[in-house]
């Protein structure tokens, strides 16, 4: 009210575009179900979560489908009480974590295909 909106899209609408699209939907996501649109179980997040991942790997329309299914793991992190941006960026941490670690065993790591002998090698060193 103090900012003049009337309506909870135009709360939504007012979430600036600038931020990092993972904090943003985030944001969007926190707003959305304090306005009351918000689904209890994490397991219906999951299944839809995954059916739009289905819908990308099907859909000429990639872009679109491909952004669904990241919005629809932001709101799944949420619900698990999970902050999507930190468990990003663990992910990464743990991505290079594990690409040095693969380095190491295997050598250089230029041009290589992901063939079965390459996925023993990432799974060894997937900790």
């Amino acid at each position: 009210k103090e900012r003049g909106q009337r309506t909870h899209t135009e709360v939504l609408r007012e979430i600036r575009r600038s931020l990092p699209a993972l904090l943003r939907t985030a944001k969007i996501c926190d707003k959305a179900g304090r306005a009351g649109v918000k689904c209890a179980e994490s397991a219906i997040l999951a299944r839809d979560t995954a059916e739009c991942v289905d819908r990308a790997l099907q859909d000429t329309d990639r872009e679109a489908r491909v952004g669904d299914a990241l919005f629809m793991l932001c709101a799944l992190a949420q619900r698990l009480g999970v902050d999507p941006e930190l468990a990003l960026n663990s992910a990464a941490d743990r991505f290079i974590d594990r690409f040095e670690a693969l380095e190491r065993e295997t050598g250089v790591v230029s041009e290589t295909t992901c063939d079965e002998q390459a996925l023993k090698n990432w799974n060894k060193v997937k900790l």
